[in-house]
């Protein structure tokens, strides 16, 4: 698949589902899109493809579970970029509320 940017053309290697699926069975996020993803019958809102340091990239809004003090359940929103080059993690966004309940999480 071949993608016209601003900075030239780029080869997509990897499709969306397979970005999905390997950031599902990596653990960076536990479900895909934001709380609010009950009733969406696309994924066009919760998988972007962008451009990040002239590298195609898939950003994929996703939820994370975590165990607060390894027994309270809390879900916070993780955004994971994930190259459409070759499939490799490149970067995790979240809020700081979010970083603070993974450092008390085990």
């Amino acid at each position: 698949l071949i993608v016209t940017t601003p900075a030239g053309t780029k080869v997509v290697t990897v499709l969306p589902d397979q970005a999905v699926a390997n950031i599902l069975a990596a653990n960076v996020i536990s479900r895909l899109g934001p709380s609010s993803l009950t009733q969406v019958a696309s994924v066009s809102g919760v998988i972007q493809l962008a451009q990040q340091n002239n590298i195609p990239v898939y950003e994929i809004a996703g939820i994370k579970q975590f165990n607060l003090l390894g027994f309270i359940p809390v879900s916070q929103p993780v955004t994971a970029i994930v190259s459409a080059e070759t499939g490799e993690l490149l970067n995790t966004q979240q809020s700081l509320p979010t970083r603070i309940v993974d450092l008390f999480s085990p």
